[in-house]
Parts: structure tokens; sequence; C-alpha cells
């Protein structure tokens, strides 16, 4: 049963293209290109999305059912880790962006603040940090957003393009986070 709900959830974000779903932060990479963190893969949509454009990508997924999906893929480096501490990335290097896709929720508050450092920890003095999440809809969290951690970001709030009734919010670190 959960196989097919993944296969159900794997085609509903695929109906979305990663240029539509991500459009409030994608124009901070223009011209740009080298290491991308994919943390919360799940589909695997952005990973193969940014590989395809010449980016070396490390895709970070939880649930195995997902990681299934992708198995002998070779275009991504497959990581099974979670957030906070992302442990199998200690012997990584800094990342040019970082993407964390509706992780945030599942956080408590201090897992959120623990998370946040060791993300800056994992991106480049110059690097992008994107931590998106969405309320509403069919989006289930289990815990609030704490926007403290969050302030020195630029958020943006708009409609969720996976599930119209949702809206989605993009925290923006660095990448001097003007358009």
């Amino acid at each position: 049963m959960e196989r097919l709900l993944i296969k159900a959830k794997h085609s509903q974000i695929r109906s979305v293209s990663s240029e539509k779903h991500h459009e409030e932060w994608l124009p901070f990479l223009q011209g740009r290109s080298g290491s991308f963190l994919d943390i919360g893969a799940a589909s695997g949509r952005d990973a193969h999305w940014f590989a395809s454009r010449g980016w070396q990508v490390t895709a970070v997924e939880d649930n195995l059912q997902w990681q299934r999906l992708y198995d002998g893929d070779a275009e991504v480096e497959w990581i099974h880790d979670k957030l906070p501490n992302l442990l199998s990335l200690i012997s990584k290097p800094q990342y040019d962006a970082i993407l964390v896709s509706n992780q945030w929720p599942r956080l408590n508050r201090i897992e959120q603040q623990q998370a946040l450092l060791r993300l800056f920890g994992l991106m480049k003095s110059d690097g992008l940090l994107v931590v998106t999440w969405s309320e509403g809809g069919d989006y289930k969290n289990d815990f609030p957003v704490d926007y403290l951690p969050l302030r020195n970001a630029l958020i943006v709030e708009g409609p969720d393009a996976i599930d119209p009734t949702a809206t989605m919010y993009t925290a923006i670190f660095g990448a001097n986070q003007s358009l």
C-alpha cells in the first residue's frame, strides 16, 4: 500500500517542473553550476533537473521506498540520511547550493535550529541555501516552523504548484538574496 502511495505522490510531484516549482529562487543560480545538495529529494525531480544542467548532485532521502525508485542511478549520488544531523555528509565537501524540500515542519523547534547550523556548515561561503515548506491542503506538518532562526533569510510566500490549495514558503539564504 505504501509503495502505491509513493508512486502516486511521485507522479504528482513529477507533474510540476522544477522551473515552475522553484521559480522564486532559481534566478539566484543563473549562470552558475557546481555542487548541489538536495535534502528531502523524494521523487528525484530536482536532483535530476540539476544534474542535467551540469551540477554534481548529492540527493538525501530518509525514506527507503523513495530511494528504491532510483537504485543504480548514475547521474545522482543518493544517500540515506535525514536532518538535523546528516551524519553521512560529515566527510563531504561544502556545497554551492543546498535545497531542503518540505523537511522543516518534520523537525521540532530545537531540531530546526540544529539543522540550520548544520546546513550553514555544509554551504560554501558564497553558496545558496533554500528551505521550502508548504502549509494547508494535503500537507500534514508535524511541527510549526520557527521563524526566529530564519529571520536573516529572504522569505517568499506563494501558491504551491503541486497542491494549489496549499501555501508554499521559501526561505533563501546567501547569494546576495536580492533580484
